[in-house]
């Protein structure tokens, strides 16, 4: 029995006997904190000018490293957690180590996240979607393997209505969309109702002429489509916007200023 003391069981050996199926993780997350400030004070024995690299297949680490300053470190699976909505959890964890040095009541919320939470997510009275406002990080679009968070669909959207209006787009105005079904189409169908306008959808596999067809019965003069598919259709009188991330990256990101009711005509 006493050698049970010194025994070792595997992760693999774990995983065997757990419950779970194979290729599960047993874990999803680990926190790691290093200190050197109990090592053996030995006179053959120094620490200086040390660097480490830290790699872990775990989908979320926290590590709190030492030195001169404390270093809080969190390396995540991109695929997993957007970039963005892991600066909240730094900052929270800061946070809480700033009132226990300051032995004050623990307060997990900065200032700023406090309003956001608090105030900024809370003022519903918006008709648009709660939603970039409630959880901005949360997935609001997968096609395929890629996503799109609220707040990325809602900045997206918001350019391109920007980019809409620029052209001349106006309440009431039509503009088409050629795309496949992508992240892009569900952006262009955002950013044409965001500009107050309706958007006729063409679906780029349609024969070229019904597709002029549509194009001519509906008296649009705007269309939306992503380089992808340049070349592909007539644009003659036309004004093209294209809806790539690109081409819309100096738009600003708030929401335009349209006002909708309800009594508008409703998209096509």
């Amino acid at each position: 029995m006493a050698l049970r003391e010194q025994e070792h069981l595997s992760l693999t050996q774990t995983q065997e006997w757990s419950p779970l199926p194979a290729g599960q993780s047993l874990f999803d997350t680990i926190f790691v904190y290093e200190s050197t400030a109990n090592l053996p004070k030995a006179k053959t024995f120094s620490l200086s000018h040390w660097q480490h690299s830290e790699q872990s297949h775990y989908p979320l680490a926290a590590l709190a490293l030492p030195g001169d300053a404390l270093t809080l470190l969190i390396i995540a699976d991109s695929s997993l957690h957007a970039t963005e909505a892991l600066q909240p959890v730094l900052d929270c964890w800061t946070a809480v180590l700033k009132s226990i040095i300051r032995q004050e009541k623990i307060e997990w919320m900065s200032e700023e996240t406090r309003k956001e939470v608090l105030k900024d997510w809370n003022a519903t009275t918006d008709p648009a979607l709660p939603e970039p406002r409630i959880r901005p990080y949360a997935t609001a679009v997968v096609v395929g393997n890629e996503r799109l968070t609220y707040r990325e669909l809602e900045c997206r959207s918001n350019q391109l209505a920007h980019r809409l209006i620029q052209e001349g787009v106006s309440k009431g105005g039509r503009v088409g969309i050629l795309a496949n079904r992508s992240l892009e189409m569900i952006v262009a169908i955002q950013g044409v109702l965001k500009a107050g306008a309706s958007y006729i959808p063409l679906d780029p596999s349609y024969p070229k002429a019904r597709l002029k067809s549509m194009v001519t019965d509906s008296a649009m003069q705007y269309l939306c489509f992503p380089l992808t598919l340049l070349g592909t259709f007539d644009l003659t009188n036309l004004c093209v916007i294209p809806i790539d991330e690109d081409n819309l990256a100096e738009q600003p990101t708030s929401s335009p200023d349209v006002e909708t009711r309800s009594s508008d005509p409703p998209p096509m």
